[in-house]
């Protein structure tokens, strides 16, 4: 394949030829944009770099015509082809197979990256099939979103930073709002306005699932086995060997386990689970009966649950109606034999007895969550023995962050070819209490039901 290079931007249609490599090749790193080839064969094509010609030019490329457009480089924040040129031999991109617009994404991921959460294979292949609209690390400024959500078939956000009327100014091709910091807790969304326009309000908490529930197994077999306090032990030159040192440790194997949320989280834990072969309790009352006793879950009161079970894992989701739900009667249930495990939210736990009554109690607890992150350094949490801390880690993992832009590449895949959409989380007024939450948005929850967490 032949190729020049332009030294300065030229008028439509001035011949041009390009470096182009077939599709896959990643020697070209932010420069490498996808398209199709005449014929139907799919290529690369090495765009200029925006300092050879960006002055004074469009934020995009051209259409023949002449007409702006936005597509940017799919693995740089900022386009590297702010190009007036459209080589002539080569197909127009920017329509489908046989003509017709194609839907536009508006992509602002602020405070996330697009590096972080994209991966240029899956932001390729989305730009074979839809226009794609700022794609910045930088936050879209608000008057340009206005003006630009009026042609979007879809937005992808980080922070919703526009207020509540800001879809006054949406067009009637919006079809969804996908945000991908981890949860429905947007306030100046009006997700009730989106919903009756017709709006998917889908969130990416499902990237989080199994990272989640990754570490919540380590964190219960951390609780079980003494692995930290052994640790700690041989550091300090005090540990004890063999069957003292095993006194006060139990096998996960054959244990009682309890979740309170039974939402996705639990569905991902209770795969790492199956081959220790656990008795599972479970309490989530939204969740039909049913629906717990299929997947082998025993429903239980909190209470039952804390009289019972070995490990308690929260999982439930921030909301008026699980604020404190885990009391100091209920931690005051747990022995020398139990253990706790926290991965939802610190609003859930009475913090301030889980740290006292471990102590006095002796019962071991792992919690990934504080009421403040970081903890004060003279919080008393910091120098509980009987504690395994995790400064919030669960779902903050760079797998579980790539998976947020594969999702949405799915679902926007899927809904511009007519199909059902699947890969994230969307917001129905069936689940809308437990989905609305009022956290931290990084995390990456993704609650199913009241007190459900989903994943």
């Amino acid at each position: 394949m032949m190729w020049t290079r332009p030294a300065t931007p030229g008028p439509i249609n001035t011949p041009r030829v390009f470096q182009v490599r077939r599709r896959g090749s990643r020697s070209f790193g932010n420069w490498v944009r996808r398209f199709r080839w005449r014929g139907g064969t799919s290529w690369a094509l090495l765009l200029p770099r925006p300092a050879a010609h960006s002055m004074g030019r469009t934020d995009g490329l051209r259409y023949h015509d002449g007409r702006a457009h936005r597509l940017r480089c799919h693995s740089a924040p900022v386009c590297a082809g702010r190009c007036d040129v459209w080589p002539p031999e080569m197909t127009d991109p920017h329509t489908r197979t046989g003509g017709g617009e194609r839907p536009r994404v508006i992509i602002d991921p602020e405070f996330r990256t697009m590096d972080e959460i994209f991966d240029p294979d899956d932001l390729g292949r989305l730009a074979e099939v839809a226009e794609i609209v700022w794609g910045r690390d930088e936050p879209m400024p608000t008057d340009l979103f206005f003006a630009e959500i009026a042609d979007a078939s879809a937005v992808v956000f980080g922070r919703w930073r526009h207020g509540p009327t800001a879809l006054d100014h949406a067009g009637p091709g919006l079809r969804a709002l996908l945000e991908v910091a981890g949860g429905h807790e947007h306030e100046d969304l009006n997700d009730r306005q989106a919903q009756q326009r017709g709006v998917l309000v889908g969130s990416c908490a499902p990237a989080f699932g199994a990272a989640v529930a990754e570490l919540g197994l380590a964190l219960a077999l951390g609780t079980q086995r003494g692995i930290v306090e052994a640790d700690r032990r041989m550091r300090a030159r005090t540990e004890a060997w063999l069957h003292e040192g095993n006194r006060l440790n139990r096998s996960l194997f054959r244990t009682t386990i309890g979740f309170v949320g039974c939402g996705q989280i639990s569905v991902h834990l209770q795969r790492l689970l199956e081959p220790f072969q656990p008795i599972l309790l479970g309490y989530d009352p939204p969740l039909p009966r049913q629906q717990l006793e299929t997947r082998g879950i025993t429903p239980a009161t909190l209470q039952d649950m804390f009289d019972r079970a070995d490990i308690v894992f929260v999982l439930a989701a921030p909301s008026p109606a699980t604020e404190g739900m885990i009391s100091r009667e209920l931690i005051a249930r747990l022995g020398p034999s139990q253990g706790l495990v926290v991965l939802s939210r610190a609003s859930i736990v009475d913090f301030d007895a889980l740290v006292k009554l471990s102590a006095s109690n002796g019962f071991r607890f792992a919690t990934d969550v504080y009421p403040v992150e970081p903890p004060h350094e003279d919080d008393p949490i910091r120098d509980n023995e009987q504690a395994i801390l995790v400064p919030h880690l669960a779902g903050a993992l760079p797998e579980a962050l790539r998976m947020i832009g594969r999702i949405v590449v799915d679902d926007l895949l899927d809904l511009f070819a007519g199909q059902p959409v699947t890969r994230m989380q969307y917001l129905t007024d069936r689940n809308r209490a437990g989905l609305l939450q009022t956290n931290r948005a990084d995390r990456g929850w993704a609650p199913t039901s009241l007190v459900s967490q989903g994943g």
